[in-house]
């Protein structure tokens, strides 16, 4: 089984002591393994179960650990088969890489070439973002960017996106960062197991940079698109409640378009059910923590209309 391998370290502790001794230590623990596992299952799915060995080392305060998988042959052959090679031969370095939890060499001309604001793993991406949630995701292909506003923005891969997003990934790296809330432990430090290097360090000050404050509502989308709208029920002359159908579904949307509200509102034009209005159409989704996605339309501007009763059907504009 091909192993990938750090060592962590609880700095300050007076003494060596069973890991059951410091709670803070032994729920840093189960951290570190519920962190291992998550992070594995959300990269490679059901094609690995994840296997962790978290062992005391020889100095106070120092753990091993060991990250190896148990693979899926079925599933590996088949991600073979798919033409999926990430999947057939899965690494636990790569679960690792993604965390941060390992140093990534590059030469002066690699370094270079990497985008501005480039975050190597969550953690790092954490400490930046210091807390702060972001307020844009832009998806653009391998990588993806985050935005937290006032033109700041940090670039990561894409498989460390995908725990940064990941509920119980979170919660895993919180446990952990959580046991410098002890008095007696003054760091966390990650290194590599060869080397002995330092990874990264983690001090008290750092744990709020790992909260797990969650939106109860972000805009997931807002975007405007030209559409063709049949109205369906009377305009009372109301900018709130228009009722459409698109073809597909029914909408219900406002009517910001001020100008054409007027020609109706004015009694100078009147709509009936049936009639047809290409217009451009604020569409926006947002993500609600309670229930689920909700979608609000705003006619922004009504380029046509297609009355039911007295107009030639015209192609689209």
């Amino acid at each position: 089984m091909t192993l990938a391998v750090f060592n962590l370290e609880f700095r300050g502790l007076p003494h060596r002591e069973a890991t059951s001794a410091n709670p803070a230590v032994a729920h840093a623990v189960i951290g570190i393994d519920a962190l291992l596992t998550q992070a594995s299952k959300v990269l490679f799915g059901r094609v690995v179960e994840p296997e962790i060995d978290v062992r005391a080392g020889e100095g106070t305060g120092d753990f091993e650990v060991d990250l190896g998988f148990r693979v899926d042959a079925g599933k590996a052959r088949c991600a073979a088969l798919a033409g999926e090679p990430f999947y057939a031969d899965p690494q636990p370095d790569v679960v690792l890489r993604a965390l941060g939890f390992v140093a990534i060499e590059r030469s002066p001309e690699e370094l270079a070439a990497l985008p501005e604001g480039w975050c190597d793993g969550l953690v790092a991406l954490m400490l930046r973002l210091g807390g702060r949630q972001p307020e844009k995701i832009y998806l653009t292909g391998k990588n993806v960017d985050i935005d937290v506003g006032h033109e700041e923005r940090y670039v990561v891969d894409k498989a460390t996106y995908e725990l940064f997003k990941d509920r119980e990934v979170r919660a895993g790296l919180k446990a952990l960062v959580e046991a410098l809330a002890d008095s007696e432990i003054a760091e966390i430090n990650v290194s590599e197991r060869d080397a002995q290097e330092p990874v990264f360090v983690l001090q008290p000050g750092h744990i709020n940079a790992f909260s797990m404050e969650e939106p109860q509502e972000v805009l997931l989308l807002e975007k405007v698109r030209t559409m063709a709208l049949t109205l369906q029920a009377p305009v009372f002359r109301n900018a709130q409640a228009w009722f459409f159908d698109n073809g597909l579904q029914h909408i219900q949307a406002t009517m910001g378009d001020r100008d054409f509200l007027s020609l109706i509102d004015s009694g100078i034009f009147e709509l009936q059910p049936g009639d047809v209005l290409v217009a451009n159409v604020r569409v926006k989704t947002l993500h609600r923590r309670d229930v689920g996605l909700v979608s609000t339309y705003e006619v922004v501007g009504v380029l046509d209309t297609r009355r039911a009763d007295t107009d030639i059907l015209m192609p689209g504009i």
